[in-house]
């Protein structure tokens, strides 16, 4: 059994060729950083602060996520993404999840398992787990390591050019969808886990 684990692995040990697929984890802050260098009008007036009461209910989450690099969940990464008008992560990783399996023929447990050590991540995905950004990557970059070229093009840029299903709402469509301007003081930063 672990013989037929170590077979891909062996056979990919060297560095692909490709560059590895864009990490989830940067793209993030990397879109939240880009949001609010906007203009405050067009962002409609939405800060640091506010964006962070608006999508976990922490104002602090925001400065937390982008100065101190905690780890952002999938669903918390979602939320920020679809508030700030980008497409979420979690359908697209969903995708390249989906055509890598079909791809290669590679079984859930196995991906879980050799990415992260944790044979029912995609088990508990699928029923809706919300992960680290940084697990997900970890998870990406195992599965562009087991692929040759145009397998890699064929799984990550079809899961990327696919559109999202359905639409991305306004950030804050009328004022009463809002939530109050209260700060809250436990627990300090929802939806993250704090760098050790």
């Amino acid at each position: 059994m672990f013989g037929a684990m170590n077979v891909r692995n062996s056979s990919h040990s060297r560095a692909p060729r490709d560059r590895s697929p864009a990490s989830f984890d940067a793209g993030f802050r990397r879109s939240v950083r880009k949001f609010l260098d906007l203009d405050i009008v067009e962002r409609e007036g939405i800060g640091p602060s506010r964006l962070g009461r608006i999508a976990v209910g922490d104002p602090g989450f925001v400065r937390a996520c982008l100065v101190h690099g905690c780890d952002v969940r999938l669903d918390t990464a979602d939320r920020v993404r679809v508030l700030i008008g980008e497409a979420p992560f979690r359908a697209r990783f969903r995708r390249e999840l989906d055509l890598f399996m079909a791809l290669t023929g590679t079984k859930p447990w196995l991906i879980g398992w050799q990415s992260v050590r944790s044979a029912s991540f995609v088990q508990r995905l699928r029923r809706g787990a919300s992960p680290n950004l940084s697990t997900v990557d970890r998870v990406r970059g195992w599965m562009h390591a087991q692929m040759r070229g145009a397998e890699r093009r064929a799984v990550f840029a079809a899961a990327a050019t696919e559109p999202p299903p359905g639409t991305a709402p306004s950030a804050c469509p009328e004022r009463t969808d809002c939530p109050e301007q209260t700060v809250r003081t436990a627990p300090p930063v929802k939806g993250c886990m704090q760098p050790h």
